[in-house]
C-alpha cells in the first residue's frame, strides 16, 4: 500500500516549530497548528483558512464570540471554547509583557517566594543581565545541593544559553536550618570558579527554610515575607489563570502541568519564551508546541494588521516593534525599510543577539538597506524582562551604525529600545 503524503504532517510541523519559530510560517499555519488540539484527525487547514476569510485577520478569529465562530464551517463547540480560551491566554500575556518590573525588591525576597513552599530539595539559579536585572529563573536539580549529583557544568552551560552577566544560586532546606552545610560550602565554590573560568560573576548564593534566607557570600541572614508583590520577574497569575483553563478544555491535569512547568522554568512566563528544549524532559511534544504557538498568536495578532505598501507614523510603527519583539527572551534586532512618506516596505530580523556586542551588524544592516533599495531605515532591539532605556552602549553602536550608513547613502531614521510592552525612542 503506498503510504499516505500526509502521515506525519502535524508532527514535522510541530517540529519546525520547536526548531525554526513561527517566523517561518504563515498566518493560517499557525491557526492550523492550534486546531491540532481540538481536532484529533481531521485535517485541519480547511478550518484554518475558513476562520480567517470569515473574520478577515486573526486578531479578528482571537475577538469572535463563540456564538460567530460556530458559524464557519468545520468549528464546532469544543474547538470554538478553545479559540476564545486562547485569546484569553494571549491577552494574559500581553498584560505580563507590559508590566513595569520593579528594582526596589532585593534579590533574596525574590528567591525566597521561588522556595519557600518547598518540601523537597531544589536548586535553582536566577540570571541576571549587566544592570544586575534578573532574565530567567531555572531549576537546575531537584537535589541537595550539597549532593554529589549537582554538576557545575549545568550553571555554566545555562548561564551562557541565557546570556547571563551574572548569576545568583539558591537552594531549599525544606527542614531546616537555613545554613550552609559544608557541602553546600564546597558547591558553591565549584560552582562559582566554574562560571569565573567563562567570565559570568556568582553574587548570591542562598540557602531558603520557608521564609529565612542565608546568603553564604555574604554571611547575611534574612527573614522575608515570600509573599511580596515587588518581586521579579512579574508574576504571572493572570497568565497561570487563563493557561491553567486551557489545559483543563484539554483534559490534562492543570494543576500538575503547571507545577512542572514552573519547576523546570522558573515562571510560566519564562517557560513560553524559552527554548523549548528545557521542558522536553517534563512535557509531551505537543504541550512544547502549544507552549511556544501561545506567543506566537500574540505576536502575529498584532504585527498582521500591518502590510507592506501602506504609510504608516511612527506611533504605528511603535506597536509594529512592540509586536514583534515583546515575545522574545533573547536580544533580537529587528530593520523596517521606510519609502517616501511613512511607506513601509519590509520587516525583517536582522539578528540575535546585542546591539553593541555584534561587530557584523553594520553589514547585514547595508545588506538589508541593499536588497531592498531604500534610503531609510528604522531600527529596534528588545531588552528581555529589562528596562524601555537605552544604555550608553546602545546609544553608542546606534551611532557608529547611523554614521556608516550615511556612508552608503542610508539614513537611519529612528532606533527604538522595545522592553514592558512601550517602544522608547534613542535619541543619538
Amino acid at each position: 500500500m503506498q503510504d499516505n503524503v500526509h502521515s506525519g504532517h502535524r508532527q514535522r510541523m510541530r517540529r519546525k516549530l520547536l526548531e525554526f519559530s513561527h517566523r517561518v510560517f504563515d498566518t493560517y499555519e499557525l491557526v492550523e497548528m492550534l486546531l491540532y488540539y481540538t481536532n484529533a484527525r481531521r485535517d485541519t487547514n480547511p478550518p484554518s483558512k475558513a476562520l480567517l476569510r470569515s473574520f478577515g485577520s486573526l486578531d479578528g478569529v482571537l475577538n469572535a464570540t463563540e456564538e460567530e465562530l460556530l458559524r464557519t464551517e468545520g468549528i464546532g463547540v469544543a474547538t470554538a471554547r478553545f479559540i476564545r480560551q486562547t485569546a484569553a491566554v494571549c491577552d494574559a500575556l500581553k498584560a505580563v509583557t507590559e508590566t513595569k518590573i520593579s528594582r526596589g525588591a532585593p534579590l533574596s525576597s525574590y528567591a525566597v517566594s521561588e522556595l519557600c513552599r518547598d518540601e523537597c530539595a531544589r536548586t535553582v539559579m536566577i540570571s541576571l543581565d549587566n544592570a544586575g536585572s534578573p532574565i530567567a529563573t531555572d531549576t537546575l536539580f531537584n537535589l541537595d545541593f550539597s549532593s554529589g549529583g549537582i554538576k557545575a557544568s549545568a550553571f555554566v552551560s545555562r548561564a551562557v544559553e541565557r546570556g547571563a552577566a551574572a548569576v545568583a544560586v539558591a537552594h531549599s532546606h525544606p527542614f531546616g536550618p537555613a545554613l550552609p552545610t559544608d557541602g553546600d560550602l564546597q558547591s558553591a565554590k565549584l560552582v562559582s570558579e566554574a562560571l569565573a573560568s567563562v567570565g559570568i560573576t556568582l553574587c548570591a548564593n542562598y540557602v531558603i527554610t520557608g521564609n529565612a534566607c542565608y546568603d553564604t557570600l555574604t554571611n547575611r541572614a534574612e527573614i522575608l515575607n515570600g509573599e511580596d508583590d515587588n518581586t521579579y520577574p512579574p508574576k504571572d497569575g493572570e497568565l497561570s489563570l487563563a493557561m491553567g483553563t486551557l489545559f483543563d478544555l484539554l483534559g490534562e491535569d492543570a494543576d500538575a502541568e503547571l507545577l512542572k512547568i514552573r519547576r523546570a522554568c522558573g515562571s510560566l512566563f519564562s517557560a513560553m519564551l524559552s527554548d523549548m528544549r528545557m521542558l522536553s524532559s517534563v512535557c509531551s511534544v505537543g504541550l512544547q508546541a502549544l507552549l511556544a504557538l501561545l506567543p506566537a498568536l500574540a505576536s502575529r495578532r498584532i504585527t498582521d494588521r500591518f502590510q507592506t505598501g501602506r504609510c504608516y507614523g511612527e506611533g504605528e510603527l511603535s506597536e509594529l516593534l512592540i509586536g514583534q519583539l515583546s515575545y522574545s527572551s533573547r536580544e533580537q534586532v529587528i530593520a523596517l525599510a521606510m519609502g517616501d512618506g511613512g511607506r513601509l516596505l519590509s520587516c525583517e530580523m536582522i539578528c540575535e543577539g546585542t546591539v553593541n556586542a555584534s561587530e557584523i551588524l553594520p553589514r547585514l544592516i547595508l545588506d538589508f538597506a541593499r536588497r531592498h533599495r531604500v534610503a531609510g531605515i528604522i531600527l529596534a532591539h528588545n531588552h528581555p524582562m529589562g528596562l524601555a532605556k537605552a544604555s550608553d552602549e546602545d546609544i553608542l553602536a546606534t551611532r557608529r551604525l547611523a554614521a556608516a550608513l550615511e556612508y552608503s547613502g542610508t539614513h537611519l531614521i529612528s532606533h527604538f529600545v522595545i522592553a514592558e510592552g512601550v517602544a522608547t525612542k534613542i535619541n543619538f
